[in-house]
C-alpha cells in the first residue's frame, strides 16, 4: 500500500478541491460507473488502498462499488453486518474512523444517501494504526454530498442531462417545423390575439412577424367570415370540440381576398387549463378560383344544354315546337286523357296552295309567308293549345280537354285570321282537319301508343277532304266543310 501523506498545505487542499470540481462535471451512463470514478479519485487523493460504496440493510452489508477491482472486495459481496466496519457510520449517520477490515487497517466512512430506507456507505480503508486527519474526513464528506447530488434519488446526471437534451431537441424541431413549414403557422392566445406567426403566413397575408404580433384575428379576416370563426374558437374553448376545420378569406395587407384552408388545435396544460391555440393557413385561392370557375363553366354549360335541347325541339323558321315536340306533347296529351278521361282533340293545318306562292314569289317570299301565318295562329291559339310546325307547309294543334264542337270552333276561328291577313304578296288560306280521342271508344282507344296513330291518320284523312272539297275550310269527322 502507499504511504499517506501526513501534512497537509495550501496547494493539496487545492487540488483536492479541484478535483472534486472536476469529478462533478464528469458525466456517467450508469451508477456503477459513477461510483468507480468517485472511488478511484477518492484513494488518490486520500493515498487510500481500498474504497467502497455499499448499502446496508437487515443484518447483512451489499457492495456497490469497489476500487481497486482486484481489492479485497468486489461489487456484489455480501457481509455479515457484524463484521462491516462502517455499521456504526449508518447507525449514527455521523463520519467515523474504525478499524477496517483487518487489525492494520484503519476505515474512514460517512453517510452517503438513503435508498430504500437503506443507508449507502462510502468508506475508505488504509494500512496502519495512524488515524485520519481532519482534512481527510472532511474530504470524504465533501465527496460523499457530491456523490448524493450526482445520483440524485439513483438518477445519473447523465440520465438527466440526456432528458434535458432531449426537451432541447424537441424545442429546436419543434421551432424548425414552425419556422419552415411550407403553409403558414400561428400561436394564438385564447383571447384571438396572434402570439407568433412563421415565415409561410407573412408571405400569405403580406405583414411581417412583428406587424402580426398582438393582432386579433378578426383585423384581417374577411367580414362576412368572422362570426363563424369566433363562433369556433369559442365553442372549442368551451370544450364543445378538440379543434376545427373550416374555409375562410383572408385581407391581404393590400386588400386583396385570400382564401384560406384553416385547422385549428387548442393545447392544454397538465390540469386542462386552455393555453394557446395552434393554427395551420393553407392558401388555396387559387384552387378556390379554379373551383369557381369551374362552377362558372359547369352552369353556363347547362345554360347552353337547355338551349341546345330547346333548339332540337324548336322550328328555326317558325319559332314554333317542331315536329319532334309535336309527337311527344301528343303522346303525353293522349296518355293524360286515357288517365282522367277527358278528350283530346287534334287539327292539322296546310297552307293553300303554298308551292305556286313560293314558285311564283321566291323562297324567301315564302319563308316570310310561313312566318306570318304561323304568329297568327300562335296569337289565336287558346294558351292550354299546342301549336307545331309539322313539316313544310304543314302544322299541328293539340287541343287539350277538349270536345269536338269546341275544337272545330276553335279551328274556324283561326282559319278566318290567316285569311284575313293582308300584309303577304297575295292572300293565303289554309284547310284544318280535326279528329278527337275520347277514352273508351274502342278499336285500341285506352292503348296509348295505338290511340296517337289513330288519332293522326283520323286527322290526316279529314285534312285530306278539306283540301279537296275547296280549302280554306275546316273538315271533321263523320261531316263535311263548316
Amino acid at each position: 500500500m502507499t504511504s499517506r501523506p501526513r501534512a497537509m498545505d495550501n496547494d493539496c487542499m487545492v487540488g483536492r478541491l479541484r478535483r472534486l470540481y472536476q469529478l462533478q462535471l464528469e458525466d456517467h451512463p450508469d451508477c456503477p460507473s459513477l461510483y468507480a470514478a468517485y472511488l478511484q479519485a477518492g484513494c488518490e487523493l486520500l493515498g487510500t488502498g481500498v474504497g467502497v460504496v455499499a448499502h446496508l440493510d437487515t443484518g447483512a452489508c451489499h457492495i456497490d462499488a469497489a476500487h481497486p477491482d482486484e481489492g479485497p472486495l468486489s461489487p456484489g459481496d455480501t457481509l455479515a453486518l457484524e463484521k462491516a466496519p462502517w455499521a456504526k457510520a449508518a447507525a449514527t449517520g455521523e463520519t467515523v474512523i474504525t478499524d477496517g477490515l483487518t487489525a492494520e487497517c484503519t476505515c474512514l466512512a460517512t453517510l452517503v444517501h438513503t435508498r430504500d430506507n437503506s443507508p449507502t456507505i462510502l468508506a475508505f480503508c488504509h494500512r496502519g494504526g495512524h488515524p485520519f486527519p481532519r482534512e481527510d474526513r472532511e474530504l470524504v464528506e465533501l465527496l460523499a454530498r457530491a456523490l448524493d447530488c450526482a445520483t440524485g434519488s439513483g438518477l445519473p446526471r447523465r440520465r438527466h442531462r440526456s432528458t434535458i437534451d432531449r426537451l432541447d431537441q424537441s424545442n429546436e424541431l419543434f421551432e424548425s417545423v414552425f419556422q419552415y413549414a411550407p403553409i403558414g403557422m400561428a400561436l394564438i392566445d385564447t383571447t384571438g390575439h396572434i402570439l407568433r406567426s412563421n415565415e409561410a403566413l407573412t408571405g400569405i397575408l403580406g405583414y411581417s412577424d412583428a406587424a402580426l404580433f398582438g393582432k386579433h384575428v378578426r383585423e384581417f379576416t374577411h367580414p362576412e367570415d368572422i362570426e363563424h370563426n369566433m363562433a369556433l374558437l369559442e365553442q372549442t374553448l368551451a370544450g364543445e370540440h378538440g379543434s376545427y376545420r373550416m374555409e375562410k378569406r383572408y385581407l391581404h395587407r393590400d386588400g386583396a381576398v385570400i382564401w384560406g384552408l384553416l385547422s385549428v388545435s387548442l393545447v392544454r396544460d397538465g390540469e386542462g387549463a386552455p393555453q394557446y391555440f395552434i393554427a395551420q393557413i393553407q392558401d388555396i385561392t387559387e384552387i378556390k378560383q379554379a373551383r369557381l370557375e369551374l362552377e362558372r363553366q359547369r352552369a353556363a354549360l347547362e345554360v347552353a344544354n337547355r338551349k341546345l335541347s330547346a333548339y332540337a325541339l324548336t322550328d328555326t323558321l317558325t319559332d314554333l315546337p317542331n315536329r319532334r315536340a309535336f309527337e311527344g306533347r301528343l303522346a303525353e296529351a293522349v296518355a293524360a286523357s286515357n288517365r282522367n278521361g277527358q278528350p283530346v282533340s287534334l287539327a292539322l293545318i296546310d297552307v293553300d296552295d303554298f308551292k305556286h306562292y313560293n314558285d311564283h314569289f321566291g323562297h324567301p317570299a315564302g319563308d316570310e309567308a310561313l312566318q306570318v301565318i304561323s304568329a297568327v295562329m300562335r296569337d289565336e291559339a287558346r294558351s292550354a293549345d299546342f301549336l307545331a310546325r309539322y313539316g313544310g307547309e304543314e302544322f299541328a294543334l293539340i287541343l287539350p280537354d277538349t270536345e269536338e264542337d269546341e275544337a272545330v270552333a276553335a279551328c274556324e276561328r283561326l282559319c278566318a285570321s290567316v285569311a284575313s291577313v293582308r300584309r303577304l304578296r297575295t292572300p293565303v288560306t289554309v284547310s284544318i282537319g280535326c279528329a278527337t280521342h275520347r277514352p273508351g271508344d274502342g278499336d285500341g282507344a285506352d292503348n296509348d301508343e295505338v290511340a296517337v296513330e289513330a288519332l293522326l291518320h283520323r286527322a290526316d284523312i279529314v285534312l285530306y277532304r278539306a283540301k279537296h272539297g275547296g280549302r280554306n275550310r275546316v273538315c271533321r269527322e263523320g261531316g263535311g266543310p263548316t
